[in-house]
């Protein structure tokens, strides 16, 4: 996957945590994000 499309995917991720308010997806999104080593932009 291009770096373009998994940042996309990250972004979509990110809202859809945000909106939906949900501890487990934003849990989630922290490890996938911690696992990726993307956490730079999102500090």
């Amino acid at each position: 996957m291009p770096p373009d499309d998994l940042s996309s995917l990250v972004r979509v991720i990110s809202d859809m945590a945000a909106s939906e308010r949900d501890e487990e997806r934003k849990e989630f999104l922290s490890s996938f994000v911690e696992n990726f080593g993307l956490d730079e932009g999102f500090s």
